[in-house]
């Protein structure tokens, strides 16, 4: 929480979100009021008060994944970073490519995920996260960092609790914060040179 605190650029002193290992799948359905694809192993966020991620003990019976204990560790950080971010964005998760990329990036998630040649698929995660979302926006948020430091992402995400953007004026906005378009070729430009 304090790293995160430094990152986003405030101290989380009140109301923390309280952290729940739930034993299996069925729980997890039960609190995302949803059955979820197997690789969904956690959830929450700020405005519920709470996150909450698979049990490391029944990662092999109830989960596709096979953690080491470092990676759990940096899925339960995936998890609190939402928190920071939904505060932020003023609990805004569109685009989910964003909201995810963050979270996977900071969480230090992108050392366990082979990086894509190209850029090609997160864009379509405005409304919904599928695999891309992870796959891909933790690779471009970490360019952008990488290209223009974290107080433009920290900007950014300001901008989207002030303005509400839509997928189209999100372009509009990331366009006026980066100074570029948001489309792939411009990113995979980004891509090559870092």
């Amino acid at each position: 929480m304090e790293e995160l605190g430094q990152f986003f650029g405030f101290s989380w002193t009140k109301n923390k979100p309280k952290v729940f290992l739930v034993p299996d799948r069925k729980t997890i359905d039960t609190l995302r009021e949803e059955k979820k694809p197997n690789w969904l192993v956690g959830g929450g966020g700020a405005r519920e008060g709470y996150v909450f991620v698979l049990s490391p003990e029944n990662f092999e019976t109830e989960s596709n994944h096979q953690y080491s204990d470092e990676e759990w560790r940096a899925l339960l950080k995936h998890e609190l970073v939402h928190c920071f971010y939904h505060v932020v964005t003023g609990f805004i998760s569109r685009p989910r490519w964003l909201c995810e990329g963050v979270a996977t990036c900071l969480s230090g998630q992108n050392e366990w995920i082979k990086p894509v040649p190209k850029f090609k698929d997160f864009l379509d995660d405005y409304a919904t996260a599928s695999k891309s979302a992870y796959r891909e926006g933790g690779f471009v948020v970490e360019i952008l960092l990488k290209q223009f430091g974290k107080e433009k992402l920290i900007e950014l995400l300001e901008k989207i609790k002030q303005e509400k953007p839509d997928e189209k004026s999100f372009s509009k906005l990331f366009e006026s914060v980066y100074g570029i378009k948001l489309s792939y070729q411009e990113l995979n430009k980004l891509k090559e040179t870092s």
